[in-house]
């Protein structure tokens, strides 16, 4: 539930890999080979920055932003064969771009280094700013309010418990639509 000072400043990066987070098999098979789309790997480092904005001793506020980086490869099979066995073509992809960008308000109630109990409350926004159809985002705004419940004990509080409960609140579902064949799509995070 910590904030930062009036005025403080943070920023960093962080990197995130992803090993096939994402395969759709459909139900038929052609030339020996199911039809499937895969994502095959994911990588995003993302620009993270935050500024405080009070002074007072239980009462925090806090802004931050992450602004996320995709760098994703992947493949769809069947492969195309040809007559020429050195015409194949194959159904590799490889994206970059900006992925979803993400507004995190903090407000803190309660001060853990005071009072032995933090309670914070984040009611972030994520903005449709990546390409859904390029996998970097999800095309549409969420709402992602969570809660941040911390404790602090022992010798300068140097014991540290936290519980961070929140959901993520989409207005609607996510398809993927590939020709005829239609997948729905769960992201638990990108």
């Amino acid at each position: 539930s910590a904030v930062l000072g009036q005025f403080d400043t943070s920023f960093g990066l962080v990197v995130s890999y992803a090993h096939k987070p994402l395969t759709l098999t459909g139900s038929q098979t052609f030339g020996g080979q199911r039809n499937q789309f895969q994502v095959s790997d994911l990588v995003t480092p993302s620009l993270q920055g935050a500024i405080g904005f009070t002074k007072l001793p239980h009462l925090g506020i806090e802004l931050g932003v992450i602004v996320p980086l995709g760098v994703l490869s992947g493949k769809g099979t069947p492969n195309d064969p040809s007559a020429d066995p050195n015409a194949v073509v194959e159904y590799n992809f490889t994206k970059q771009g900006l992925g979803d960008i993400q507004v995190l308000p903090k407000f803190r109630f309660l001060n853990a280094t005071r009072g032995g109990l933090g309670l914070a409350v984040i009611p972030s926004l994520i903005l449709p700013t990546g390409d859904k159809n390029a996998f970097l985002g999800e095309g549409k705004t969420i709402f992602q309010p969570s809660v941040v419940l911390d404790t602090e004990a022992g010798y300068l509080g140097r014991f540290r418990a936290a519980v961070n409960v929140g959901a993520r609140i989409r207005g609607s579902k996510s398809e993927f639509i590939d020709n005829t064949m239609s997948y729905s799509r769960m992201f638990m995070g990108m």
